[in-house]
């Protein structure tokens, strides 16, 4: 009897031992980072060649055609400065958004609530000057410029109920360093009207990035 109890107990050791083991795999499984993709010289409305809206899909990473506008194939639009979200007047879809003061590699959640859609009223992504992603120089050297925010991140829920966070680097073609006297010079100042952004998408239904 005692060497069947012996073994009785090794037998529950042994399968204890198994289910702690795999308990402990499971705890240390490493997690992927989701790296950032950056999308560039996306020419926006304003211009002949561009006098409609860009709509771009984050899902698929890829720029829309203008005939799918009234459906769910796209998730945000630019518009001159102006950023627009599928959802509300400015198209059919689901899209959310709300732009966070916090940079671009400090969000590694999404925020759980505190969402817009575009409205009447207000759009998800204030326009103008200061209000959402961009500041307006006016007599500020470099005069006249639309530069980014630093340290302000748009948060977005996709239409597929995707979360996304995304920082605009550039309102200019090639993403030039504003700082140069080449961009403070008009004459030798790039294109505007062409974004430049990168963004990171979580496909795996929770808000972690």
């Amino acid at each position: 009897m005692k060497g069947i109890h012996s073994l009785c107990y090794l037998a529950l050791f042994s399968s204890l031992l198994v289910f702690t083991s795999c308990d402990d795999e499971d705890d240390t499984a490493p997690v992927v980072d989701i790296e950032a993709v950056t999308v560039e010289d996306i020419q926006t409305a304003g211009t002949r060649q561009a006098p409609d809206p860009t709509y771009f899909d984050l899902e698929s990473g890829e720029v829309v055609d203008d005939s799918r506008a009234g459906t769910n194939d796209w998730d945000i639009a630019f518009d001159n400065t102006t950023i627009l979200i599928n959802s509300g007047i400015s198209g059919p879809g689901s899209v959310e958004a709300q732009v966070l003061e916090q940079g671009f590699d400090n969000i590694e959640e999404a925020p759980e609530s505190g969402y817009q859609q575009d409205t009447e009223s207000s759009l998800a992504i204030p326009s103008g000057s200061g209000n959402g992603w961009y500041n307006y120089t006016s007599d500020t050297r470099p005069t006249n410029a639309i530069l980014p925010i630093l340290g302000r991140t748009i948060v977005l829920r996709t239409n597929e109920g995707h979360y996304a966070k995304m920082e605009i680097l550039s309102w200019y073609q090639g993403n030039p360093d504003p700082s140069t006297e080449e961009f403070a010079n008009f004459d030798t100042r790039p294109e505007s009207r062409y974004f430049t952004f990168r963004y990171a998408l979580q496909t795996n239904g929770s808000r972690q990035f």
